[in-house]
């Protein structure tokens, strides 16, 4: 899970409408995939499915509005 952006600055005055959920090949790479798109603003949590045991992933979270996403 994240924190929800707060309204004002920290989204640069425009609404965010949701985010974007990026994960790694859990190898150490560096490459991101695109696994979820979260279409409300007050979601702050995404399920992540086909993840093997004993492996470690990293993740990026974007948030989008209207002008584009922040990664």
């Amino acid at each position: 899970n994240w924190n929800q952006l707060a309204d004002g600055i920290n989204e640069g005055f425009s609404t965010v409408l949701g985010y974007y959920v990026y994960k790694n090949n859990g190898a150490g790479g560096t490459t991101f995939t695109l696994t979820n798109t979260i279409t409300s603003k007050a979601t702050t949590t995404a399920s992540i499915i086909s993840l093997s045991a004993y492996t470690t992933y990293l993740f990026k979270i974007s948030a989008y509005n209207i002008h584009g996403s922040s990664i």
